[in-house]
């Protein structure tokens, strides 16, 4: 699964800061190393904090196989952002960047928890729900006519803001990924975040 996830990821160019000498099943081994790391009691320790934030116990076979698959690509998101961040030298600033996007936003709000910083809708709801897969984000975005940071950040909020399936909120790391892809499929010239961001844009900004 994580695997399969990776090549996926690297065939759009999401990931394509890891390093070609890496092959996909490479970086799956690191990504989820310490993903399933058992404590003295025996407890698979980050597959027994997920579960308990669901009620895993009451779903069927099917439903609780399709949890663990979260589960998977979720550690494996999370450990390509750990393990490559230092690789690509401007994702941090691209980071920052969208960060001063989405804070300055009206529907939007950053939430920093132990593993980063988050963006939620405003009026978030947590209780049971996966967040907003970050495949389910880059297919909407794709479909945009969007062509600037703002605008593509104000896709973001009403994405989130019509979910009922989903959680809505994705990692900011992971949203910034989307968004440069968008970028730059959108508008090759231009795709480069500016320093000054805001919710009105000047001419000439993105």
């Amino acid at each position: 699964m994580s695997i399969a996830l990776i090549r996926g990821r690297r065939m759009r160019g999401l990931w394509a800061f890891i390093s070609p000498e890496l092959s996909d099943r490479d970086v799956a081994v690191r990504c989820l190393a310490d993903s399933f790391v058992r404590d003295a009691a025996g407890r698979l320790i980050r597959l027994d904090a997920y579960l308990g934030e669901l009620d895993w116990r009451s779903m069927s076979d099917d439903m609780l196989e399709t949890v663990l698959r979260r589960f998977v690509f979720r550690e494996t998101d999370a450990g390509v952002h750990r393990l490559h961040l230092g690789q690509d030298p401007q994702l941090v600033g691209t980071i920052a960047k969208v960060k001063d996007a989405v804070s300055v936003h009206d529907q939007l709000v950053l939430s920093r928890r132990a593993d980063g910083f988050w963006v939620e809708d405003r009026e978030v709801s947590r209780a049971g729900l996966e967040p907003v897969p970050l495949e389910f984000l880059e297919g909407r975005l794709r479909e945009s006519s969007a062509h600037s940071l703002a605008s593509l950040i104000q896709e973001v909020a009403l994405v989130l803001r019509n979910q009922s399936l989903f959680r809505r909120e994705i990692p900011l790391w992971a949203l910034t990924l989307v968004l440069r892809v968008a970028l730059r499929q959108a508008d090759p010239p231009r795709w480069e975040l500016e320093p000054d961001v805001s919710n009105n844009p000047g001419p000439g900004s993105l």
